[in-house]
């Protein structure tokens, strides 16, 4: 698999100098071996298969790539689904991959890293819970901060296109000092001019925050989360932060940027199961 890197300007006012970040989302690695049970064997087959296009270890290669790749940056942010489920193989390899990464780096939850499909919500939490253990992993992937150079890096996990009081109390504090700022998470905030190919594509919607009248027919279903009201007071505050400038997501699996609100914009990356990464470079 080739690894496509797309470099872009990301305007930040109040920075002193360019802060790069590169940017690696949903690289759905699908491995499964003779620790894992049945299920998660014969899912990695299949899911494995649709991700590489029939090629074994392409995934695991691409992802070492990007991480090589990212080496020069000032920091990396990995905005979820970097594994596909957490079997025991799935989360060996990630936690040898972080031994790979060279600069500070960032890792928010994505709705595949702790969930396979036929997970209760009981198991779906312990997987989470094995995240906290796992060496070369720096932060909570739920919720995260790192400053670097000036420019704040918030890690936001709204896997499930929510946002807890919790987290809500976090961002709170953390954008307060109103310096130069961005978000990374892995569902995109709901845009205007992101929904329709997102509908196009998916046929559902994705992102964060969408208003219920725009898909009535189908507003009532699980995988179409309206906003509850820690979820509607978080977007609420973002809208109204005045420092943060730039809103970063995966998820999609294709590349759209839109503006959010005055004064900041959405980036969303691609999918690097397809080989692709972003870098960021933040400017003054």
């Amino acid at each position: 698999m080739t690894v496509t890197e797309q470099t872009i300007r990301v305007p930040m006012p109040g920075l002193d100098r360019p802060v790069t970040v590169c940017q690696i989302t949903d690289s759905h690695v699908s491995l499964a071996d003779e620790r894992d049970d049945d299920q998660y064997n014969a899912h990695a087959r299949v899911r494995d298969g649709m991700f590489s296009n029939g090629h074994p270890g392409a995934l695991e290669a691409a992802l070492l790539d990007m991480i090589d790749r990212a080496r020069d940056a000032d920091a990396v942010v990995l905005t979820g689904d970097i594994i596909d489920f957490p079997s025991r193989a799935n989360l060996d390899f990630l936690s040898r991959a972080f031994t790979h990464v060279s600069p500070p780096c960032l890792y928010i939850f994505g709705n595949h890293d702790y969930r396979a499909p036929w997970m209760t919500d009981e198991e779906a939490a312990e997987a989470r819970d094995l995240f906290s253990a796992l060496p070369g992993l720096h932060n909570a992937p739920d919720y995260a901060v790192l400053d670097v150079h000036g420019l704040r890096l918030i890690g936001l996990d709204d896997s499930q296109c929510q946002v807890s009081p919790e987290h809500l109390s976090a961002l709170t504090r953390d954008l307060a000092p109103g310096g130069p700022s961005a978000l990374f998470v892995h569902a995109p905030l709901y845009a205007p001019t992101l929904y329709e190919p997102d509908i196009n594509f998916w046929r559902t919607c994705g992102e964060m925050g969408f208003p219920a009248h725009l898909f009535p027919e189908q507003a009532d279903k699980s995988d179409l989360r309206l906003a509850a009201p820690a979820t509607r007071d978080a977007l609420t505050l973002l809208r109204t932060s005045p420092g943060l400038h730039a809103v970063v997501a995966g998820h999609l699996h294709f590349t759209h940027d839109d503006p959010l609100w005055p004064g900041a914009t959405q980036y969303t990356c691609a999918n690097g199961a397809m080989g692709f990464m972003r870098r960021l470079v933040f400017t003054p």
